[in-house]
């Protein structure tokens, strides 16, 4: 039997993608008690916004490129993309709460996917998770779908 298995980068990016959107859907049933409630899946949705996105910077990047740190990868990325990529996005993130620069954000990302699949083995305090979850949901918000564009964009001229 033959699968229907898709294996270039970034159709498998964009399964990631949409992985990450669905876990945003509000649609993830919790118990309390007698009660249902519905919410989002944050960690799901963080580590697979992440690795969507290195996946992403991967595809326009020369093949052998190792590693899940996103700001390593985005620096890797050539001149004009990171300008464009910048470009659309500071705007955006320069409204979030944190009010840091396209750097700090990116640095903030960095090694999410690592560190945020084995959350259950890090010593975090929950305020500190909180505030991390809302930052990294809010910074793939505006950085995927950009970085979605510019792959399809320049995919084709990479190869």
């Amino acid at each position: 039997m033959k699968y229907d298995f898709r294996t270039d980068i970034v159709l498998i990016a964009d399964d990631f993608y949409e992985a990450y959107k669905r876990c945003r859907e509000d649609k993830n049933p919790v118990h309390e008690g007698n009660i249902l409630k519905f919410s989002a899946c944050h960690i799901p949705a963080i580590v697979n916004g992440a690795f969507s996105l290195e996946l992403y910077f991967k595809s326009i990047l020369p093949p052998k490129i190792y590693g899940h740190e996103l700001k390593t990868l985005f620096d890797k990325l050539a001149d004009d993309i990171k300008l464009e990529i910048r470009e659309a996005v500071t705007p955006k993130l320069n409204n979030l709460a944190w009010q840091k620069s396209f750097e700090e954000y990116l640095e903030d990302i960095n090694n999410v996917f690592v560190d945020w699949r084995y959350i259950n083995e890090k010593d975090y305090a929950v305020d500190h998770l909180a505030n991390r979850i809302n930052e990294y949901l809010q910074i793939f918000e505006i950085m995927l779908p950009v970085v979605k564009e510019a792959t399809y964009k320049y995919k084709q001229t990479i190869l």
